[in-house]
């Protein structure tokens, strides 16, 4: 004979619309949002290192740009299984069109940040560059990084309920 199992909390599956705890910390919070950058965050600038690793190992500006012609698309495609899943977790299986397109301006701006590291890189190799030019890539650089992240923040976020 059993016990009645009146006592065993209902499952609530994490992934699920809607499923967020409401009773989440700061510390909780702080977590998820070191996850995001970690993960996020990385991504561009691993792929923007394909170009320089390339060249160190094969000294040919020809193996950089056939690097970046097949891995600029490829890590695009990546970042659009992680877009999927991503909406699909937060809101289910019909994530708002909105949050999709922004996504894709998301992996737009990726993209961009890709190609435009790879051209930096390339006109870098074998002479050296002006301190201008090099500030003019770095305020670049730096702003299309930060679009790409506010980007898929602004896609996966969702409002805090119970009021406070």
């Amino acid at each position: 004979m059993t016990a009645p199992q009146d006592d065993v909390p209902e499952f609530r599956d994490p992934l699920a619309p809607g499923a967020e705890d409401e009773r989440r910390t700061g510390r909780d919070r702080a977590v998820d949002v070191f996850a995001f950058v970690g993960w996020d965050g990385a991504l561009p600038l691993i792929s923007a290192a394909v170009g320089p690793v390339v060249y160190f190992l094969t000294r040919s500006g020809l193996a950089v740009a056939v690097a970046a012609a097949f891995a600029v698309p490829v890590i695009a495609l990546f970042r659009c299984q992680i877009a999927q899943s991503q909406l699909v977790g937060r809101f289910g299986d019909r994530p708002p069109a909105w949050r999709q397109v922004l996504m894709a301006f998301a992996i737009l701006v990726l993209m961009a940040f890709d190609l435009v590291g790879y051209v930096f890189f390339m006109r870098a190799v074998g002479r050296p560059m002006a301190a201008a030019d090099v500030a003019a890539f770095a305020a670049a650089f730096g702003a299309m990084y930060v679009t790409y992240l506010g980007l898929i923040y602004v896609a996966v976020w969702s409002p805090r309920r119970g009021g406070a």
